[in-house]
């Protein structure tokens, strides 16, 4: 085939959704849409120039993301054609987009952060893609109406009567499944378009869509006004409690203006049906949302900060009538001629009368959400809408929504934003932990200080130092974590195993007791950082370093990291989940005929009892071997001077991975790179440390989120402190995620 000149979709796809994207193609295809797909629209020649040629040629990429089948170490995404989509994003604004179509049951964390700002499609059953093929058609329509379906449909029978006729097999096979795509198209529904009539309102611009509903401008011709009305998306007809909550998110909200006309979006009508379509019709705010205001620089930073403050206080009073929005976003505050005004109130929770599922049904934008509904929207309280105001002012200052690497790292982001130091404390304690956040959306708008002027433009991203917070922390001591060295064992730190082009060299590391956590006086400490005392039984024998891109890609055969082009093979891995660390190590373990330490069941890996293999280290193991012997933020003292000779991260990384050893100073047990480089997973489910901690406490049994440690080259120098936890879902890949293995250690001579 030779590449059109113009493609209304781009379809980019990792191999093992080649089906999928084979079918989203003939779906849309089969919506009047041009669709292309590399093996089944190539012709013979240069291929990589013909896709190139085809996504320059597109008005969108589609970029199919989903998870890889068990045992295949595979991307979630196709990463060359999605750099090559968002530099056209760039160099083509307005001309072409990138649309992420997130297939089956992964959550924001676990999708490659590139697409997250942009998350823009969702299909929870990859096995029919009817409907994303019509929301992708109906980004078409802000230009040329596609053609109707029957129109359509009308004509592919007239191409395949002419194929029959030409005896063009090929061809009349291909229009046979076009016809079928667009046959179960028609029975799901024609597209909404531009001109057309729905009930009395004529259609005049599509605004936008969310997960269970689109949003048109129309004209109400009765009373001759624009009007929007929001129409439920038909997938959600047949279920009953959608329908009910789409209609009670209308009159909750018609009430709630009723008392606030000035800041709450009113309802002119709220239950009305037209053609088989639920609607509800609400007035019309021609400033559009705050977040396409302020990216068209219709407003600037300060004005989009005093209008979400201005929304806060309607949300107050929301809270005091019961009510919990659950949905608070920039894209929901609408900038009017007299004001902003709130809307989308489809998810919102009446603390008197719970209703609607309990559980991720009901959420909202991730990054607004805040962290104790991700996992039961049921929970959501007034302070869960106190986090989503809190990021909407982050919003505001940045001009965007915050990535998940900045989110890691609060304290940095909040401080790059070029606030007062008054502001500053207000906004990390609005997206702080739920016990630390303020109760009420009045107390964070009282801690804000509403009046105090921003700065004109923010301060240059950098880490901010912890040095200078804060009563000091203690001094260095080596006899507070002592080890406990039996008869026969070697020296701490000695090698026992040198490295090999599949692992780095094995140290022996000690048995031994410390005090695991932070001291509440240690600058950055988190909540989950308690202090407490945790023994370790047996020593055991832990990499040197963390596992190169060498030594992955020689013993899986793979090598996933995003720093590939710059390194020798001695940066070290990145972009592996937790599930692929440990297939690593049992790779290893073949490899020097150990037995596996890790078997799987269906989904789970479980732990082999007694198994002498490679693994992960645990929490305990890992915190004790960096502090190696020392009680201080990190094992070279408390500062970040200290820190800056020891470890690479955000303030002198150059914002990448480096060789592994560069820095060429170990701890005291030969150890390199345990602050700042790449996380390290480790074995450990995420929870809050027992009180008291069994001896080789190693987590929970189960849990959702396995836990990393040690910063990295993106982290701030409160980050890379030895107590600090993070934790993320065993199939999570990112650039800055790697890890080290360890082995139990031989047993002692007599």
């Amino acid at each position: 085939m030779h590449t059109p000149k113009a493609i209304d979709f781009f379809i980019s796809y990792p191999d093992h959704l080649f089906a999928q994207a084979s079918e989203l193609r003939d779906r849309l295809r089969g919506q009047g849409a041009s669709a292309f797909v590399d093996r089944v629209d190539l012709s013979p020649g240069d291929r990589s120039k013909q896709i190139e040629d085809a996504l320059r040629a597109a008005r969108y990429t589609v970029a199919l993301v989903g998870r890889a089948p068990a045992g295949l170490a595979a991307p979630y995404y196709n990463e060359a054609e999605h750099l090559l989509a968002v530099a056209l994003e760039r160099e083509r604004p307005g001309l072409h987009a990138l649309v992420p179509l997130i297939l089956g049951d992964l959550t924001r964390v676990d999708v490659p952060l590139p697409l997250q700002p942009k998350w823009e499609a969702r299909c929870e059953h990859p096995g029919d893609l009817g409907e994303a093929a019509a929301a992708l058609v109906r980004l078409l329509q802000s230009g040329p109406v596609v053609p109707g379906l029957h129109t359509r449909r009308a004509e592919l029978e007239k191409q395949r009567e002419a194929a029959i006729e030409r005896g063009e097999r090929k061809r009349r096979a291909a229009l046979d499944k076009e016809i079928l795509a667009l046959d179960k198209a028609l029975r799901d529904g024609e597209p909404l378009a531009v001109g057309q009539k729905l009930g009395r309102y004529v259609l005049k611009e599509y605004l936008g869509k969310g997960g269970f509903a689109e949003v048109w401008r129309a004209v109400d011709p009765g009373p001759g006004r624009l009007v929007a009305l929001k129409v439920l998306h038909r997938v959600h007809h047949a279920d009953p409690e959608r329908v009910r909550r789409f209609f009670l998110g209308a009159t909750i909200m018609r009430e709630l203006a009723d008392e606030m006309p000035d800041r709450i979006v009113r309802v002119w009508s709220e239950r009305e049906e037209h053609d088989g379509r639920f609607v509800y019709v609400m007035e019309h705010i021609p400033g559009g949302d705050l977040e396409a205001a302020l990216a068209a620089k219709r407003i600037d930073r300060e004005a989009a900060w005093r209008q979400v403050c201005a929304v806060g206080a309607a949300l107050s009073a929301v809270h005091e009538r019961g009510k919990v929005h659950r949905d608070v976003k920039p894209r929901n505050i609408l900038v009017g001629e007299r004001g902003p005004k709130l809307t989308d109130f489809d998810l919102v929770r009446d603390l008197e009368h719970t209703f609607g599922t309990k559980t991720q049904h009901g959420l909202g934008t991730l990054v607004y959400t805040a962290p104790e509904v991700k996992d039961d929207a049921s929970k959501a309280t007034a302070k869960a809408d106190v986090y989503s105001l809190a990021m909407s002012l982050i919003f505001c200052l940045l001009g965007r929504d915050p990535t998940n690497e900045e989110l890691e790292d609060k304290a940095e982001l909040v401080g790059s934003l070029g606030v007062s130091e008054a502001i500053r404390a207000a906004l990390l304690a609005g997206i702080g932990r739920e016990a630390r956040r303020p109760a009420s959306v009045a107390g964070l708008l009282a801690a804000l200080e509403i009046g105090a002027v921003l700065t004109e433009t923010p301060v240059p991203r950098s880490p901010q130092p912890t040095a200078t917070t804060g009563p000091a922390p203690p001094p260095v001591t080596r006899t507070a974590n002592l080890p406990r060295i039996e008869p026969g064992d070697p020296a701490p730190g000695t090698v026992v195993l040198t490295e090999t082009p599949h692992r780095p060299a094995l140290i022996h590391i000690p048995a031994g007791e410390f005090m695991m956590g932070s001291p509440e006086d240690e600058p950055g400490r988190d909540d989950d950082e308690r202090l407490h005392r945790q023994r370790l039984t047996r020593p055991f024998l832990m990499a040197a370093t963390p596992v190169t891109q060498a030594q992955y890609q020689a013993t899986t055969g793979a090598n996933p990291s995003k720093f590939s082009d710059q390194s020798n093979g001695r940066h070290p891995v990145e972009q592996v989940s937790w599930n692929d660390a440990i297939q690593y190590c049992n790779a290893l373990s073949a490899r020097e005929g150990r037995a596996a330490a890790w078997t799987q069941r269906g989904d789970l890996w479980v732990r082999v009892p007694n198994a002498e293999g490679y693994t992960l280290p645990t929490e305990a193991q890992w915190e004790w071997a960096c502090r190696a012997g020392t009680r201080t933020a990190y094992w070279s003292g408390p500062a970040e001077s200290d820190l800056a000779a020891v470890g690479w991260y955000g303030r002198n990384s150059g914002r990448k991975t480096h060789p592994v050893g560069e820095k060429n100073q170990p701890n005291a047990w030969g150890l390199h790179d345990m602050h700042g480089n790449v996380w390290e997973w480790t074995t450990d489910w995420i929870a809050p440390y027992p009180e008291p901690a069994p001896d080789d406490y190693a987590g929970p049994e189960s849990g959702d989120h396995r836990v990393f440690r040690g910063g990295s080259w993106a982290s701030s120098a409160r980050s890379v402190r030895a107590a600090l936890r993070n934790w993320r879902s065993p199939v999570y890949r990112f650039v800055n995620l790697g890890f080290r293995v360890v082995l139990p250690a031989p047993r002692a001579r007599a």
